[in-house]
């Protein structure tokens, strides 16, 4: 016999995505401006994806300037997995294991960082 109850909502229409937008990013920016004060440009650009001009920006911003640009509607960071095959095979290997996933991660910075074909060996 079918339930004369309303189906559950679906997940996503409980959530509410500008504010998740906003804790996405407002942790983003907080997190990469630590990484710039207490590691080092190199570490920020690497691993946060970081140019110009929120690098030099965010060092110096106030408390409520980062969060005025938390607000964006748009989350503030970018994909940065290859798309196509690359991107396929890295995120497969994600998904065979401890070891498949080291080699994907590898291979997934490599990309980050500008190198070869960064799916090659995933």
């Amino acid at each position: 016999m079918l339930s004369k109850e309303a189906p559950p909502a679906h997940p996503a229409a409980a959530m509410d995505y500008p504010a998740e937008i906003y804790r996405l990013n407002l942790t983003y920016l907080i997190a990469a401006r630590d990484a710039l004060l207490n590691c080092g440009q190199d570490y920020a650009e690497i691993a946060f994806g970081l140019d110009e001009p929120l690098r030099s920006w965010l060092p110096s911003a106030s408390g409520t300037a980062i969060h005025e640009l938390a607000g964006t509607q748009g989350l503030l960071f970018a994909r940065r997995l290859p798309r196509g095959r690359a991107g396929e095979r890295i995120l497969a290997g994600c998904a065979r294991g401890r070891e498949a996933a080291l080699a994907a991660r590898m291979h997934a910075l490599q990309n980050m960082l500008g190198g070869e074909d960064a799916g090659a060996a995933a």
